[in-house]
């Protein structure tokens, strides 16, 4: 195990270590399967010649939805 962290003063030393340590590799694991999934889906979803995007008009539920789940808006940025 990693021993990078400083000795234990307290009697709870051990317990916040052990903390640590699992919040360490969990958030470690989670790098490793975001990364992981990225390069996946930008090799099955790269450009490929002869084929097109399709469009998706967009309808009365989509465009309600924007109304619950507000996303930023890009003409901001626009100008």
């Amino acid at each position: 195990m990693l021993r990078w962290l400083p000795e234990d003063v307290s009697t709870f030393g051990q317990e916040i270590d052990s903390l640590f340590y699992l919040i360490y590799y969990i958030t470690g694991v989670t790098f490793i399967l975001v990364t992981v999934l990225m390069i996946w889906f930008l090799i099955q979803y790269r450009h490929r010649e002869g084929r097109r995007a399709t469009y998706t008009p967009a309808t009365q539920r989509s465009r309600s939805s924007g109304l619950l789940f507000p996303r930023q808006s890009s003409s901001r940025f626009l100008s």
